[in-house]
This record gives C-alpha cells, structure tokens and sequence, in this order.
C-alpha cells in the first residue's frame, strides 16, 4: 500500500506542476515529490538531490542500499567537498546507520538541494531502488562554482536543458572543449562521461557533434562544472522553472 500511495503522490506533483507553470498562481510550497533511481550492484552511480528536506542523510537514506562491516564492503555515498578537493565518504552498517569514515557514529551531515553525490553498490547484492524524497524547492536557489570540479545537480525540482539553462550565458566560452567551461554527465551505460563545452557563440556542444545540444540536466542525475582555471568563481542563480 506504501508503494501505491508515493505514486499517488508523484501523480499529483506532475499535474500541479503543469497548472502553476501556465497559470502563475499556484504556489509550489509544500508539495511533495521524490525521484526513484534504479541502482545496479557493483556499480557508481552519480546523482543529485533536486529536493527541499530537513532529513539528514542518515534520515534520507534509512533503510536503503546495504549495509556491511566495513567502508570498503558496505555500499557508499560520496559527498565532493569543494574546499579540500576530495571527496568525503558514507558508508551504511549492519545496523542501518549511515557513518562518515574516520568516525564511530551515525552522521548528522546534510544534502542540499542541488548537490551531487555518487552511490557506489557492492558485487552481490542485486539492483537496488533508491527514493531521493522531499517538498518541491520553492525559494531561489544559487549554487557557486569554484574554479575547477564542482559536483552538482539541478538545483529546482524539474529537468533543465543545458542550452537553456543560464550556464549558457554565464559560463566560460572557448573556442576548444579544454578551454572553455565544461558539464560532464556521467553515462550509465558506457561507464564513461559525456562532455559538453561551451562555445563562444554561447551555446553548449556536446563533445564530437557541432552543434547546440538539447541534452538536459534531468532529475536525479549529477553532473560535474569544470570552472576554468583564471576565470573566477561563478554564481548560477537559475529562475525557478515553475
């Protein structure tokens, strides 16, 4: 019945969200909605939380993935922390307590909207369901990139696509994929990233095509922003698509 009542609750999220995008007048504020990833084992998976929640991320993640003993046997999630570099690794015990490695505890580090992280499944333990939950981001949200990797997701709960998004007009053009601004989403698949680069004539081009791409930034999915090296920090106030 549980399962039954969250597609419930997705239903209506998709047909208000229609209303208060050509009306104007319905307010986002309070609803709910959640994004179901379909994790394989033994496998990295990157992602984003596209979400309003005041759950931690033990909350957020109680009673998914798997647990085990060890970081290194347990599944993961890894957090990008900008200022050192380097990634910050949680890890889920037999208990069912999500722990920051180094520490002897359960974690009260948060996610917020907009942010990236990637799942990482152990050999074993079959596909594995993920719901990434919360109330449909109402107020404005602005993410600063760093020069160099910035890991991150849409920041409102909707798909955005990359040409039209602000990155278009904001971010760095070169005349080459290494000069210029780059988004790189991870492909599933191929186990490989794709690239994009921005151009100068501020359009995003998929690496290898030559033209403006209409791939988009979708729910649930991370990318990393390469801020090139020189041009400063960037701040991407996104208008709310709804």
């Amino acid at each position: 019945m549980k399962g039954k009542c969250v597609g419930v609750v997705l239903a209506v999220l998709l047909t208000a969200g229609l209303a208060f995008a050509n009306s104007g007048t319905v307010t986002s504020k309070n609803m709910v909605g959640f994004v179901k990833l379909t994790i394989p084992e033994n496998s990295i998976t990157m992602c984003s939380l596209n979400f309003d929640t005041d759950k931690n991320l033990d909350e957020l993640f109680h009673g998914q993935l798997t647990g085990n003993n060890t970081p290194g046997s347990a599944d993961n999630i890894l957090a990008w922390d900008q200022a050192s570099s380097r990634y910050v690794t949680y890890w889920r015990t037999p208990i069912d307590e999500w722990w920051k490695a180094g520490e002897s505890g359960v974690t009260t580090d948060t996610i917020s909207p907009g942010q990236g992280f990637w799942i990482i499944t152990r050999a074993g333990e079959g596909t594995q369901t993920v719901y990434l939950l919360g109330e449909v981001v109402d107020e404005p949200v602005t993410v600063v990139f760093e020069e160099g990797l910035n890991l991150f997701g849409p920041q409102y709960s909707a798909a955005l696509g990359i040409n039209e998004s602000l990155l278009a007009t904001i971010g760095h053009g070169g005349n080459t994929p290494g000069s210029a601004d780059n988004i790189l989403i991870w492909d599933r698949g191929t186990g490989r990233y794709v690239t994009y680069w921005l151009t100068p004539i501020t359009e995003w081009w998929k690496a290898g095509e030559s033209s403006a791409t209409t791939d988009s930034m979708d729910l649930g999915n991370g990318f990393w922003y390469i801020r090139r090296t020189g041009q400063g920090q960037l701040s991407w106030s996104e208008p709310k698509p709804y």
